[in-house]
């Protein structure tokens, strides 16, 4: 099937969960030059085209970023992610909680808690857009759940989590569930191939060949703000952080995107946001 290589447009496609985010949300933390970004300046394929050889061809021989608009959408599953539903059926599991995800492995402990989800999603999910304004302008810091557990553990949880054909012959490596509100996020790191399905919300990712790869540990929020001011200073001046060479893109909800192995990612919320990461061994499945 054909890959749209030169990029294209991010806008959702299939159907879409709007029921984690309520009347006008913030729009985030977006491009110093005020444009919200529409396109993605890599390859972007609707689901219907996507195959095991397309899979197997562009991410993993060719080693280059994917955006797969509405897979996530066609999930049988995709009402019970819907909010009310969700809570209902799982609020009362607890997560991890930090600033910066995993971030106690690398020493950054603000922000670090264990929380349930339902407790989690009231205290740092407001829907009021106004709310979120009146946060970003104090410069809070949105905790972020970036669970590696709780999709192990939780069986009726994981049953919903639906795996395309594509993807189903690829030893599955780590299993995440990632939930938070605008301004939460990632900032640079790199790791094995890893899926990103977007179940609600909105994310700005920022992608990094392995040879510019790097990891981070400020907050996302942090870390763009930063970056985005290098990208508009008059003097021509850059400070760090400083990437040679990136592509930009906004997942839409609904949407899969898939990051090879060694490439370096930063990620933040545009709205509130729902989501599974999944990490897949790279193995030839010809012969499994």
């Amino acid at each position: 099937p054909a890959v749209h290589h030169d990029g294209g447009s991010s806008r959702s496609s299939g159907r879409v969960d709007k029921s984690w985010n309520s009347g006008e949300p913030s729009r985030g933390n977006i491009p110093a030059t005020g444009a919200m970004l529409d396109r993605c300046a890599f390859s972007v394929i609707p689901w219907s085209n996507f195959t095991g050889e397309l899979f197997r061809d562009h991410c993993i021989a060719q080693r280059r970023p994917l955006l797969i608009k509405g897979l996530a959408g066609r999930w049988d599953s995709f009402p019970s992610w819907q909010k009310a539903s969700f809570l209902k059926a799982f609020g009362r599991e607890t997560v991890s909680v930090n600033t910066v995800p995993y971030g106690e492995q690398y020493g950054h402990h603000h922000g670090q808690a264990r929380m349930k989800l339902e407790d989690y999603v009231s205290e740092y999910m407001a829907l009021d857009a106004q709310h979120q304004e009146r946060s970003r302008s104090e410069a809070t810091v949105p905790a972020y759940v970036f669970d590696g557990a709780i999709l192990h553990r939780n069986e009726r949880l994981w049953s919903i989590v639906q795996i395309p054909d594509a993807l189903s012959k690829y030893p599955l490596v780590l299993r995440q569930l990632i939930l938070g509100p605008v301004n939460a996020g990632s900032p640079p790191h790199f790791h094995g191939l890893a899926v990103n399905f977007l179940i609600a919300g909105r994310k700005r990712w920022l992608v990094t060949p392995p040879s510019s790869a790097q990891f981070g540990m400020q907050t996302a929020q942090e870390w763009f703000s930063l970056f985005d001011e290098n990208q508009t200073r008059p003097d021509g001046k850059t400070q760090p952080p400083h990437i040679a060479e990136y592509a930009e893109c906004i997942q839409e909800a609904g949407d899969a995107l898939i990051v090879p192995d060694s490439w370096g990612h930063a990620v933040i919320n545009l709205k509130n946001s729902l989501a599974v990461a999944l990490e897949l061994a790279v193995v030839n499945v010809e012969e499994r």
